[in-house]
């Protein structure tokens, strides 16, 4: 998933207002491994983190007791559950909004009454302890194959099989998944089958990592909407990569479908992408065990090497080159783009007057850019506190891609943008005699396109035949975000 849409999948997820599923809280006493206390989570998305034995897995099993998710977990739960099996669990109540009625009403109940009303379905995904089970009895049973025969395959196509690979790290050219119902003490079981660099081969062939990853996609992929999802080191066998990718899955599918998760985790890759305001900070001292809830980051860097990020900022002029530099860095440099906010400073003279005024902070992560129109390379101020570049093309987007408009085949410009040509015939008729600036709005307009859509469509083709001057301008804004 490109880092700019996942932030945007982020973004969306965390500024929901139509979410039903909008809390979860127990109390508990003498459990043990947590002692007493509460949890409570209200995000779309929450982390209880912390390092190993602090007691983030007693707590998600606090909260499957709670719940009454322990008397129908499948086999593979069943092997060895010892923490939180002491002590006295309040029944899980759970916050839900009705949009039935106007205005929109809320409600607390327990959430056994909930699932006994029809509410909301609930799973438990452990991977560290389900996927080695599954494996196990897998290559135990000599007639798997047989179960094999009569079951039709799901295939993973189009954008799935893209989603899938970037998850796994591995370009498979096919992914069959065969669903078995009733297998050994397990409700339904999936079965994978892959291509993958010239060669084919099934669920019995994988490692722990692979099969985690496939098998969590599975799980995750065919949840209902609305789920309560309680996710139990999802990173346990994957790569950073890979957890970084499984995260921002997560993501996108709790915004698809309204679910509402509660990980328990001890990595920073996955702490990194969850905003603070929904992480809680488990730690122990003695048989003391605490939440934090947003805890500071450098807590974070400290107990799980949590990635600190940078945040980079930039000032432009206009909305046209705030759309033409983000176009640009996203399409050359997407994880550089992941971290970089532009902000439209209104006038050149006011990217310089903001770059004289504000004072850098050796104490601070924040790294200021301003990126002046290519006509400004000549003009810039030599008295700035911060570093200061020009968009490439040696003018302004507007006149830039206007004439990148009237150079190219109408045809052309018709499938960059996604039109017909006639559309964008009548889109230009009658802008002859407009200024620039005028020119892109009028067009957009008309085409009922946003000006960064815009932007974000043609750049591709801007850049296939001005790519040194693309990669000249990402090489100087790295310099000046001092990325090297």
């Amino acid at each position: 998933m490109r880092a700019a849409k996942s932030n945007d999948i982020w973004r969306a997820l965390f500024n929901r207002k139509d979410r039903k599923l909008l809390e979860l809280s127990v109390q508990y006493s003498d459990v043990t491994e947590l002692g007493s206390g509460a949890l409570s989570f209200s995000h779309p998305i929450n982390l209880i983190c912390g390092e190993n034995g602090v007691g983030k897995s007693a707590a998600i099993w606090t909260l499957v007791k709670g719940m009454g998710l322990d008397g129908n977990l499948d086999g593979s739960h069943k092997l060895s559950r010892p923490k939180a099996e002491s002590g006295t669990i309040a029944q899980a109540s759970i916050k839900i909004k009705s949009y039935q009625t106007v205005p929109p009403t809320e409600q607390t109940c327990t959430f056994k009454d909930l699932v006994d009303g029809g509410g909301p379905p609930a799973v438990l995904v452990d991977p560290g302890l389900q996927v080695p089970h599954l494996l196990t009895t897998l290559r135990r049973d000599a007639n798997l194959h047989d179960l094999l025969e009569g079951v039709k395959p799901i295939s993973i196509v189009d954008s799935e099989l893209e989603q899938v690979r970037e998850l796994a790290d591995k370009d498979y050219q096919s992914i069959h998944i065969y669903e078995i119902d009733e297998y050994a003490e397990l409700p339904v079981f999936p079965y994978f089958v892959v291509s993958y660099g010239g060669s084919e081969y099934d669920s019995l062939k994988m490692g722990l990592g692979e099969f985690s990853l496939l098998y969590m996609y599975w799980r995750l992929r065919n949840l209902p909407q609305e789920t309560l999802i309680l996710l139990e080191e999802p990173e346990s066998f994957a790569a950073p990569r890979s957890q970084r990718a499984l995260i921002d899955f997560l993501a996108s599918i709790a915004n698809d479908k309204g679910h509402f998760c509660i990980i328990s985790s001890h990595s920073g890759v996955i702490a990194e992408r969850i905003p603070n305001e929904a992480i809680q900070l488990c730690a122990r001292n003695g048989q003391q065990v605490t939440f934090t809830p947003n805890p500071a980051p450098n807590l974070l860097v400290d107990r799980i090497a949590f990635y600190l990020r940078r945040r980079f900022a930039s000032l432009v002029e206009d909305q046209a080159a705030k759309s033409f530099c983000r176009a640009l860095t996203e399409y050359l440099d997407p994880r550089v783009a992941a971290d970089l906010d532009i902000f439209v400073a209104g006038s050149n003279g006011e990217i310089s007057t903001a770059l004289k005024t504000i004072q850098p902070d050796s104490g601070e992560r924040l790294l200021l850019v301003g990126v002046y129109d290519g006509d400004q390379k000549n003009s810039i101020p030599g008295d700035l506190k911060w570093p200061a570049i020009c968009l490439p093309g040696g003018t302004n987007p507007d006149q830039i891609f206007r004439e990148l408009v009237q150079r190219n085949a109408t045809t052309q410009i018709a499938h960059a943008l996604g039109f017909t040509d006639a559309q964008i015939v009548n889109a230009l008729s009658g802008l002859e005699g407009t200024d620039n600036h005028d020119w892109t709005n009028r067009l957009c307009q008309s085409l009922d396109i946003s000006i960064a859509q815009f932007f974000r469509k043609l750049v591709p083709l801007w850049i296939s035949t001005n790519e040194e001057l693309a990669q000249e301008f990402q090489r100087e804004l790295r310099r000046s975000l001092k990325l090297g």
